[in-house]
């Protein structure tokens, strides 16, 4: 497929596109709580009408029986699918409505810019999964790719493994990957882990008046605060690959009344692993600085995520660059400082990168937005890499 054909075939789709976007955008799917059904369920509906009878479109009801996951591959074969792209359903909750500049659900076009929850992170590129077979349908790249809309990525909580544990068992044998988190373009061949810890720091309640009858919790945690500063600090000399580990203090929860001295401060630790670094040191670093300032304390893991590292000369890095380049598109390649199920493609032996339209930087914050414009080009980029890495595949057969 030539590019003027792909550029024309985009041009043509595009709207469809920013209309399937806003119709995503429109549906919440808040994770916590989990709130995903309606939106997979808009997805299935839209991807059944469409390409049945000639693709397998799934509702999967794993590993949550009321939160399902959508998946589509083509129906004379999984075993023919080479590539697969996959995303995820659900976002973070939209935090102070009333901070806003624009409903987060009204999904609002406004200076080239789609507003809304999602927009960024990420329903904009979902769309542009359930458009990419329309765009290739007369190239064979159409008939060797699988889409995989997940669930639960938000917290790690293992949509994209039960896809492709479902996915193996039917017979997927995919060489290559996609995740369509935002990149700002850039191709992200290293993405870093994550670590979440809670740590209960404990104290001795007494009443406010006599604050040395009793040991305040809140004052203990600061100390823990501090500390972890400073020891964030420190890691930027760890960098590998463009990957910089870092620690952040996310939540704070302390205290039950103001004439009360609090026998109990909560913090949520963010830690993002290294390429080189692994869950098991890290958790170890962070006792052994909580014992140095000798609080009484409980550490929980809460939740982790594994760094991805995949050869930078990798036929799909080089295919996607490629593609950017002829565009005349402005990629690099880079380190995704987030963690994302793309953990579960590698380690199913799957050669898969992180990239899309979008700042990282816009999601999960207030008046979220993703360029209309940037989202053309990733549309453009992955049409045209699809078909060139379907065409260098079969050469290589």
């Amino acid at each position: 497929m030539a590019l003027a054909n792909i550029k024309d075939r985009v041009d043509d789709a595009f709207g469809k596109i920013i209309d399937t976007a806003r119709d995503l955008i429109s549906i919440p799917s808040r994770n916590p709580p989990g709130e995903e059904r309606r939106c997979a369920e808009y997805i299935y509906s839209n991807l059944k009408e469409r390409y049945e009878p000639l693709y397998n479109v799934v509702l999967l009801h794993k590993p949550f029986e009321h939160r399902p996951q959508v998946v589509m591959y083509p129906k004379d074969g999984i075993d023919r699918v080479r590539a697969v792209l996959n995303g995820h359903i659900d976002t973070v909750p939209e935090g102070d409505y009333n901070a806003w500049n624009t409903d987060p659900f009204s999904a609002t076009i406004k200076d080239g810019y789609l507003y809304g929850r999602g927009s960024v992170d990420m329903k904009s590129s979902l769309a542009v999964m359930m458009h990419i077979v329309d765009i290739l349908q007369e190239h064979e790249a159409s008939k060797s790719i699988a889409l995989m809309f997940a669930v639960g990525e938000e917290r790690a909580e293992g949509g994209t493994y039960a896809i492709l544990e479902y996915m193996k068992g039917l017979g997927l044998k995919a060489k290559y990957g996609l995740v369509l988190e935002p990149t700002a373009l850039k191709i992200c061949y290293a993405q870093q882990g994550a670590l979440w810890l809670r740590v209960k720091v404990k104290g001795k309640a007494t009443h406010a008046s006599l604050p040395e009858h009793g040991i305040n919790a809140i004052e203990h945690a600061a100390r823990a605060v501090d500390a972890l500063s400073k020891y964030a600090d420190s890691l930027r000399v760890r960098a590998y690959e463009g990957c910089i580990p870092r620690c952040s203090v996310t939540m704070l929860r302390g205290g039950i009344k103001e004439n009360v001295i609090p026998d109990e401060c909560e913090l949520v630790i963010d830690r993002r692993l290294g390429i080189k670094e692994n869950h098991e040191h890290v958790r170890k670093e962070v006792e052994e600085l909580l014992n140095s300032l000798r609080l009484d304390y409980k550490l929980d893991i809460m939740a982790r995520r594994d760094s991805v590292l995949i050869d930078k000369n990798s036929h799909i890095v080089e295919q996607l660059y490629d593609a950017c380049k002829e565009l005349g598109i402005d990629t690099c390649y880079s380190c995704f400082p987030a963690s994302t199920d793309n953990e579960y493609l590698v380690k199913e032996g799957i050669e898969s990168i992180v990239w899309g339209a979008g700042s990282l930087e816009n999601a999960h914050a207030i008046d979220e937005h993703i360029s209309i414009k940037e989202l053309k080009y990733e549309t453009y980029s992955l049409a045209l890499m699809l078909a060139r890495l379907n065409y260098s595949m079969n050469l290589s057969l």
